[in-house]
């Protein structure tokens, strides 16, 4: 049986039964008091009955039991549980008082506690501290004491119950210990409510220590999102880390690790839970992309090869570098395919062991030949190694290979001759002047060069330093400052003027390298020098000879002046300034556009632009007013090339010819009044005379023979030949005398023409067809010409086809006319035409008006002569209402010149498909759609000035019935989205074949819809959720105030922070606090994501110095 041991040895009396302890043992009747007997305020309260039963529970609960005398706080009796607690025996705690081993910082208030249970004011006196054993050593207890009063109320005696909490305590301070040692935030917490946490966890979540968070619930530490999945986690058991995102105390959000387990605390069962703030490690990830991608560009940019094998020795990788040296194309034409076969047959064997070597997990190089796809031999170095996954099993080879070619020949050379390296040597000797000094500057070796050229023995430099050659021509400075580079181990190179020990000067072009010592101190320095005298002369010649074309250019009165590839002025003389009108001052810089008005600007530059993308020199006449007053202007341009050849601008002379037209037009309409006077006389007289001589012989000739019955003379004929050729020569000659005086009546002129012809050639028919639309009038200096060319073309048929037929046709297109000839004669190879044709005339004649020639012909099949000409570049046109098309006009933007011209290409061989424009961006088409318009515009999206689809709005308003053919690249449905918004009749993909792309054009000018309803639907959605986006940006940029964008703008220069915060002349915790607010505002996590935010919306631009973040537009 368990007792007490008492002062009599035995256990406690039944009034002195042991008191209720709450939440200490278990449940007692009575409450946290005992009364002996009687009642209390007239109700029966209950007595310890059971008083043996408590024992035994409380020494299986192993605690310690003590009663204690009210008046004295003597103990009367204890258990043996504490006396093993207290390392007393039961008779040395007998007599003793809770104080004697209570420690001294700890007895005022334990006795207080006892006093405070005996008044009343409590029902019982609980406390965990430390008690001194026996032995000195201290001990943490769970004490609570209560007290036994009688039927009227008055202390009897008190009860105490003790627990050992030593293990706990001591484990609670390792794990105070360990948390607050730790950099991962911990934290303990009951269904939710912390009930610890260490330092780091309230750091992490921005608190000011761990007593503002204990008492809160977890969920105020994390969004709802990150809470919920916490939740899941518990419910489904789940144990493993996990990422979310945290709420700091400031409210902002940051990205968060974590992981939970159940645990017990005080006895109680809790969560503990372990944060990581993983902020730097997302950076460190966003940065590792950054690199990863960076590698990449590295690895393809590197100009030594760098591939993978894999375990059958086949390509998995290879850079462009490695596709070079073997002589591939592309990757794809190797890829899959063993690299062993391509390599020497007597090197094969060991690139085969090097290759298993690898993959058994060592590494080698090898020295080996190999033979290119197309043949070309080359001498490899290769380094190999072993790539293992991360279960450390080798999956494949990495080579680094060099090409080596030139060092083996090299290497095999200096095996060949040793005569070769002394040979190089001498040339050294004979080149270049070379010296070592020691590192105080004193000569210690001179080659025969440098005697040579200074004029000193080498007995007369050796051990003395170069100021014996200093000719003084250098400040003071500028020698400290190389020596200060080469004493400080870096490499000077320049230019040094010396003096001879006969007082000449020389100049040498000077690298000095310092050798440096195992402590990086330079010991000595080499000087390798090159006379440079006369180049230095011819540099000084040079400079007086570009004075003097500065004067020749400033003397001139025609205008020279020099532009970059954007139009803008380098270099302008006087008199191209005084044609503009503004100081040259005021012109460098500027385009055309800026400084003429806006027809005259648009006409120079874009035969600017002409001439440097045809990279060929022309002659043109511009008019230019000039003081008010138009001005003509006889232009020589030539595109101006860098050292590679790359046009880089464009160099003209341009002389004032204005007094010249006048002179030219006023003799032509002289020589115009005699030409018709001319004609007039011709056509009057003699022609009148010749016709009758003509009606005359043939009359005799008639009745000459039938006078002879059949018979006739031989002479009288060819009399009455000759006069009908001369008759017809001379109304030619009048016909071309004449024909200026039809300027203007185009077609009557060639209608004129056509019946001239088919009198001078009775056995042929000629016709003549005028399409719809053709133009009466000619724009002026237009219609002579391709009068002219229609007469050769005619002429031609007549003297040399034999034809039986001959037609004429003239059509239009809008701006573009066109005129063929075509026969039915004996026709001539294409290669084969003859002199006297005139087909050279007629082609200058076409290139003069700006369009082109075709010539088309084979044996027995006619010939065919068709000149186009576009009158909008002759300073004319058709007039629109005119115009009846007969082919579907197509206007082509795309910003690849090469596709755009591929695809022109294929359109223009359909029949019912005319490309009328083309485009390589927005401003271009911009500009084409101002003087023209398009049935159909096949648009690229991504064009250097904007979105292709924003141009459907401009197509739109020059042709209300035009549609828009999409033919992208791209598959990103946002833009596509964009796109059909906007207007877009349909989409295809670069890829689409050109049958395809002609075929799309037709129905959708028809009318019909390409794409179905339902996805127009999608892509309708699409870009509606991308203006919602939009809108929100747009309100979270509003919120920001000028402060917070100018942060945002010192961010995309790549300011550091300390750096923003000085530039801003604020504190760096200001800084941090612009930025929080920005982070806040713009939704997102770190500065980068606010950078890229910003220049996403137009509201800075990356890199941009003196960037000022501005309204995105």
């Amino acid at each position: 049986m368990h007792r007490l041991k008492g002062t009599d040895g035995e256990g406690p009396s039944r009034a002195g039964s042991s008191p209720a302890l709450r939440g200490r043992r278990p449940s007692w009747r009575g409450g946290g008091e005992a009364v002996v007997g009687g009642s209390q305020n007239g109700k029966e309260r209950p007595s310890w009955e059971n008083e043996k039963d408590y024992g035994v529970a409380v020494e299986l609960a192993g605690l310690g039991l003590a009663q204690i005398d009210a008046s004295s706080g003597r103990l009367l009796a204890v258990n043996e549980k504490m006396c093993e607690i207290t390392g007393y025996s039961s008779e040395e705690l007998l007599g003793m008082t809770f104080g004697e081993i209570t420690r001294a910082e700890d007895r005022d208030g334990d006795l207080e506690g006892f006093r405070s249970v005996l008044r009343g004011e409590k029902p019982e006196h609980p406390v965990e501290q430390r008690y001194v054993r026996k032995d000195g050593s201290a001990i943490w207890v769970d004490l609570n004491a209560s007290v036994v009063r009688d039927e009227y109320g008055r202390p009897l005696r008190m009860m105490a119950v003790a627990r050992d909490v030593t293990e706990r305590r001591e484990a609670e301070e390792r794990f105070r210990v360990l948390s607050e040692a730790t950099v991962e935030g911990v934290v303990v917490h009951e269904m939710g409510t912390i009930l610890e946490a260490n330092p780091c966890f309230a750091a992490i979540f921005g608190y000011d220590g761990t007593e503002e968070v204990v008492g809160r619930t977890m969920p105020e530490f994390v969004t709802p999102e990150s809470a919920e999945l916490a939740m899941r986690h518990f419910r489904e058991g789940f144990e493993g880390w996990y990422e979310g995102v945290g709420v700091k105390k400031d409210g902002t959000t940051f990205p968060i690790k974590a992981v939970g387990r159940e645990s017990a605390y005080r006895g109680r069962p809790v969560r503990v839970s372990v944060v990581r703030d993983t902020t730097e490690r997302k950076r460190a990830e966003e940065k590792l992309r950054g690199s990863e991608e960076r590698l990449r560009t590295i690895v393809d940019a590197e100009p030594e090869c760098v591939k993978v094998l894999g375990p059958d020795g086949t390509l998995l990788e290879m850079n462009p570098a490695g596709l070079a040296m073997i002589e591939a194309y592309s990757f794809e034409e190797v890829r899959g395919k063993p690299v062993h076969k391509m390599v020497s047959p007597e090197y094969r064997d060991a690139f085969v062991a090097l290759t298993e070597e690898v993959f058994a997990g060592g590494s080698g190089e090898l020295e080996f030949e190999i033979v290119g796809l197309k043949g070309t031999r080359r001498w490899l170095e290769t380094h190999a190694a072993p790539l293992r996954d991360a279960k450390g099993e080798v999956f494949g080879l990495l080579g680094v290979t060099r090409d080596v070619t030139e060092r083996k020949e090299a290497e095999e050379k200096l095996r060949a001759s040793v005569k070769e390296l002394s040979d190089l040597k001498f040339a050294l000797d004979e080149s270049a002047i070379v010296a070592f000094t020691d590192q105080k500057g004193r000569i210690t070796y001179v080659n025969d060069k440098f005697c040579e050229v200074s004029g000193y023995s080498r007995a007369e430099l050796i051990g003395r330093d170069h100021r014996l050659i200093n000719s003084g021509y250098h400040p003071e400075g500028f020698i400290k400052d190389l020596w200060r580079t080469i004493a400080r181990g870096r490499i000077w190179r320049g230019e040094l003027r010396n003096r001879a020990k006969d007082g000449s000067i020389y100049w040498v072009d000077t690298t000095i390298v310092p050798f440096l010592d195992e402590r990086g101190k330079p010991y000595q320095y080499v000087a390798i020098r090159y006379e440079v005298t006369d180049r230095k002369q011819a540099e000084e010649k040079l400079r007086e000879s570009n004075a003097l074309l500065q004067s020749v250019i400033e003397g001139s009165s025609d205008a020279i002046y020099l532009k970059d590839t954007w139009g803008r002025y380098l270099m302008a003389n006087s008199s191209a300034a005084a044609i503009i009108g503004r100081p040259v001052e005021e012109i460098l810089g500027r385009d055309d556009s800026e400084l003429l008005d806006a027809e005259t600007a648009a006409s120079v530059m874009e035969v600017d632009r002409r001439i440097m993308s045809a990279g060929e020199t022309s002659r043109v006449e511009e008019r230019v007013p000039v003081a008010g007053e138009p001005r003509t202007f006889l232009s020589t341009k030539a595109p101006y090339r860098d050292h590679r050849g790359e046009v880089t601008g464009l160099i003209g002379v341009s002389s004032d010819i204005t007094d010249l037209k006048r002179a030219e037009e006023e003799l032509r309409e002289i020589r115009e009044a005699e030409r018709s006077r001319i004609a007039r006389d011709l056509h009057d007289v003699v022609l009148q005379d010749l016709v009758y001589a003509l009606q005359t012989v043939r009359s005799l000739d008639e009745g000459q023979t039938s006078a002879r019955n059949g018979g006739h003379d031989a002479r009288l004929h060819e009399a009455a030949a000759a006069l009908q050729r001369s008759v017809q020569g001379l109304r030619g000659a009048v016909y071309d005398l004449g024909a200026e005086e039809g300027k203007g009546a185009f077609l009557r002129s060639v209608e004129a023409l056509v019946e001239l012809n088919r009198r001078m050639n009775p056995g042929c028919e000629v016709e003549m067809e005028v399409g719809e639309g053709f133009p009466e009038e000619m724009p002026e200096g237009v219609g002579d010409q391709l009068l002219r060319i229609v007469q050769e073309s005619l002429a031609n048929a007549r003297r040399h086809s034999g034809a039986g037929r001959v037609r004429v046709f003239a059509g239009s297109s809008g701006a573009k006319l066109w005129v063929e000839v075509s026969d039915d004669g004996r026709g001539f190879e294409p290669d084969g035409t003859r002199a006297g044709m005139g087909t050279r005339g007629m082609r200058e004649r076409a290139r003069a008006l700006g369009g082109s020639l075709l010539v088309s012909s084979r044996p027995g099949g006619g010939t065919r002569v068709r000149v186009e000409v576009d009158t909008s570049r002759n300073g004319g046109g058709v007039a629109e209402d005119s115009a009846v098309l007969r082919r579907a006009r197509v206007l082509i933007v795309d910003d690849h010149a090469s596709f755009r011209e591929g695809v022109a290409s294929a359109l223009e061989d359909e029949p019912d498909l005319s490309v009328v424009g083309q485009a390589g961006s927005l401003a271009e088409a911009r500009e084409w759609l101002e003087g023209e318009a398009a049935d159909v515009a096949v648009l690229d999206l991504g064009l250097p000035d904007g979105h292709g689809a924003e141009l459907i709005g401009d197509l739109r308003a020059a042709d209300s019935e035009a549609q828009a053919l999409i033919l992208s690249a791209t598959d990103d449905r946002a833009e596509i989205a964009q796109a059909v918004e906007l207007g877009a009749a349909g989409l295809l993909h670069k890829s689409t074949g050109m049958e395809e792309v002609a075929d799309a054009i037709r129905r959708i000018r028809a009318g019909e819809a390409l794409l179905p309803l339902e996805e127009v639907i999608d892509l309708l959605r699409l870009a509606g959720a991308r203006k919602d986006r939009e809108q929100e940006a747009r309100t979270a940029i509003s919120s920001l105030t000028e402060r917070e964008k100018e942060v945002l703008s010192l961010l995309a220069e790549g300011l550091e922070p300390e750096e923003i915060a000085k530039r801003l002349h604020v504190s760096a915790k200001t800084e941090r606090n612009h930025v929080a607010n920005i982070l806040k505002k713009l939704g997102v996590h770190s500065r980068l994501q606010a950078l890229v935010f910003a220049v996403r919306h137009g509201l800075v631009e990356i890199g941009k110095p003196e960037n000022r973040a501005r309204n995105p537009v």
